[in-house]
């Protein structure tokens, strides 16, 4: 198994059986040992650092900022897209108040990216740069 096939399927659990495609919860803040679908979130995001694809997560205010590692760029567009989502709907459930998620290059904090959940009520964007 190459290892975009692991962070794929690290990703589409992620997505699909843990409940992060969905809409945020509006429970604000979120407890991840009394939650255990933000405890499996974590879960997910910890594997993605540990094959290289995140770095390192960091929210505050409404901005969550994800710093990718080198494996984040052999993904494809979709697969891009699913570690924004994943980012957001995490920081969502910790603060509420987050509705940008901004993607750095780990190596020189440029841009390479965002994802918001909805944008003047025209859905999911996700841009890269």
């Amino acid at each position: 198994m190459t290892l975009r096939d692991a962070c794929t399927m690290t990703l589409v659990g992620a997505l699909t059986i843990f409940g992060c495609a969905g809409a945020p919860s509006s429970k604000g803040k979120a407890n991840p040992e009394a939650d255990p679908i933000q405890a499996r979130r974590w879960d997910h995001l910890q594997n993605l650092i540990d094959d290289r694809v995140l770095h390192k997560l960091e929210w505050s205010g409404t901005v969550a900022r994800g710093y990718v590692g080198p494996a984040f760029f052999g993904l494809a567009y979709d697969d891009k897209r699913m570690v924004a989502d994943l980012i957001f709907v995490y920081c969502h459930e910790k603060s509420s108040s987050i509705d940008l998620v901004v993607l750095h290059d780990w190596r020189n904090n440029e841009r390479v990216g965002s994802y918001s959940r909805d944008f003047a009520g025209m859905g999911p964007q996700f841009d890269l740069d």
